[in-house]
């Protein structure tokens, strides 16, 4: 239990850290994603909607657009910070009927059968116990609701990510952060089928990218990503050089080249 809740926490203040500059350095790429979500689903006349993740309140002010702002809308965030930011933005564009709270996706504190789409961007690959979460979801949709996810699906930065495990298992003493453990695509069939939704929607798109070693430390801020919470620089640095070394080892000249999967998920509760 321990690490889930470092784990948590690391998330936590990672995004803390990261709200204010949330927007400029992803606001475009989540706005896409967004709208491709939403583009996939039939959203229903004044809908009750719950955001999941709701990180800067992209989504839900995305799908409010859609929907002319009619309906009921929440929005919930592991991070405080983030919550502040979507209760800025709504207060500012005098939206009245939007609430953003602080909460945890493993443990809803809304009653059974409260919406009729809950939706989550890019969120789901951070949740702990994502089995956990998406009966949650399932718990708190009314029958004939929908959920509507988009994630980083397993293997995602799989060489990045094996690496930098080799050099966390090599560094107990460092406690670092446990990388995402997303499902698959056909792992995410399974989790909905077993969960419960019905009528299922589940695809993939993948992206090859290059990615230096970086993305897990970068040097001009330690305070950004859940793996450099509680690291100092020059710790950071032998990390890295670790990291890069692990890599250079099994891809050599391509080691920076990596494939990332987004999956879509939607599915029905069907009672």
């Amino acid at each position: 239990m321990k690490s889930i809740l470092d784990y948590q926490k690391k998330v936590e203040t990672a995004y803390d850290n990261f709200a204010n500059k949330y927007d400029d350095e992803l606001g475009s790429i989540m706005t896409m994603f967004a709208t491709q979500l939403l583009r996939d689903i039939q959203i229903p006349k004044n809908p009750k909607v719950l955001d999941v993740g709701c990180g800067t309140g992209i989504a839900t002010f995305e799908l409010m657009k859609r929907v002319n702002g009619k309906g009921e809308f929440y929005g919930i965030d592991i991070s405080q910070k983030m919550v502040d930011f979507c209760r800025k933005r709504a207060l500012e564009s005098n939206q009245t009927n939007v609430e953003f709270r602080k909460g945890n996706a493993e443990k809803l504190f809304f009653p059974k059968s409260s919406f009729n789409l809950v939706i989550s961007n890019q969120a789901f690959h951070w949740i702990a116990n994502k089995e956990v979460a998406l009966n949650e979801m399932f718990r708190v949709l009314k029958p004939k609701g929908k959920v509507a996810l988009v994630f980083q699906g397993g293997l995602s930065f799989e060489d990045l990510f094996r690496a930098y495990d080799r050099v966390r298992e090599r560094h107990p003493e460092y406690a670092l952060f446990e990388t995402p453990r997303s499902p698959t695509l056909e792992e995410t069939r399974k989790l909905f089928n077993n969960v419960g939704f019905k009528e299922n929607k589940i695809y993939q798109i993948e992206k090859a990218i290059r990615i230096p070693p970086s993305f897990l430390w970068s040097n001009k801020d330690l305070t950004t990503s859940p793996w450099k919470i509680g690291f100092s620089l020059e710790d950071a640095k032998e990390v890295q050089k670790e990291i890069r070394e692990e890599l250079q080892s099994i891809k050599q000249n391509n080691w920076d080249k990596t494939v990332v999967y987004y999956i879509f998920g939607i599915g029905t509760k069907k009672s």
